[in-house]
């Protein structure tokens, strides 16, 4: 029977306190309650099946699983890193190409409006968010009544 790993937490967490030494240090490190790192030190284990630490009075030595698990998460913790500078990076920018789509009649209109909203927001993404939510409520307030005919 395959295990799957159920909270990738847990794994992050084993693989500070192999980094660190102590659980102490690796609940500093992470932001956590030392209970909470040893709560999910000790869930992994039993999840995996396997001790992954040698406990002693002076903190935690790896065992070979432990080792294994350490060298694997390091990867992990680094391409983690990697994609978050690749998202902060790209940040909330919009770029490629804007194809907007309307009757002939309000070509003018909808064109006009966006070079508006652009100007005024300076930035395309605020413009199109602007616009699209003008449009959701022209769209909720329209009243066929008003075009019925007698």
């Amino acid at each position: 029977m395959e295990t799957h790993i159920k909270d990738w937490n847990q794994v992050r967490t084993a693989y500070h306190v192999a980094r660190l030494g102590t659980v102490s240090a690796a609940a500093k490190f992470l932001g956590l309650h030392h209970a909470t790192v040893i709560r999910q030190v000790t869930n992994l284990e039993e999840e995996l099946g396997h001790k992954l630490f040698h406990r002693h009075a002076r903190g935690y030595t790896p065992t070979a699983a432990g080792e294994n698990l350490s060298r694997i998460a390091s990867v992990n913790e680094e391409q983690m890193q990697g994609l978050v500078g690749l998202i902060q990076e790209h940040g909330s920018k919009v770029t490629g190409e804007l194809i907007v789509t309307a009757l002939p009649r309000f070509n003018t209109l909808v064109t006009s409006w966006m070079a508006m909203l652009q100007k005024e927001t300076g930035d395309t993404a605020s413009a199109i968010e602007y616009f699209q939510k003008t449009i959701a409520c022209l769209g909720s307030d329209y009243n066929t009544s008003r075009f019925k005919t007698n």
